[in-house]
Order: C-alpha cells, then structure tokens, then sequence
C-alpha cells in the first residue's frame, strides 16, 4: 500500500523559485555589463600609458593602474558566469511520476 501525501505549499515553493531564478540572472546581466565597464576602462589606462590615447580620467590613486581594471573585470566576469549557471542548474525536467 502506497499512501501518497500532497502539499499545498509546492505553487509557493514554485513561485518563490521562479523569482530568485529572475533575480539572479538580473545581477549576472548586471555583473557581466559591469565587468564589459571595467574592461573599457583598463584598455583605456593601458592606452593612456602607451600614449595611443588621451589622458585617463582618475590620474592618481588605486583605481589608476590598468591591472587594477582588468582584475575587476575578469573577477565580475567570472562572477556573473557563475551566477547565470546557477540560475539555470534546475531547469532539468524532474520526473513527476515514479516508475513502477
């Protein structure tokens, strides 16, 4: 005898699921437009240190150095790849029924 137990929670459970799902591949879009931002702006150091183009707007301090930049973005990039794998790790069909 199989005695099978329905929960009415589970289209809340569903709901919430599919608005963390939203939520997390909002900051990975975020995160990975972001680190495109810092990448813009290391060339753009490394650029003003090579003289190819024009002076770079923070010309002293931590955030003056190109590798500072492109740190940040391979860090967010990174980030944001990771988050969007998670946000799409549970999207495999599970099974409703169980085989007999």
């Amino acid at each position: 005898m199989v005695v099978r137990i329905k929960w009415r929670y589970v289209e809340a459970l569903e709901k919430f699921r599919h608005a963390h799902r939203q939520a997390t591949l909002a900051a990975a879009f975020l995160l990975n437009a972001l680190s495109v931002g810092s990448y813009v702006l290391g060339f753009w150091r490394l650029g003003a240190d090579l003289q190819l183009t024009g002076e770079f707007a923070i010309p002293r301090g931590f955030f003056s150095h190109w590798q500072v930049w492109l740190s940040l973005g391979i860090l967010l990039q990174v980030l944001g790849v990771s988050l969007n794998r998670y946000a799409h790790s549970d999207e495999a069909p599970t099974p409703t029924e169980e085989p007999t």
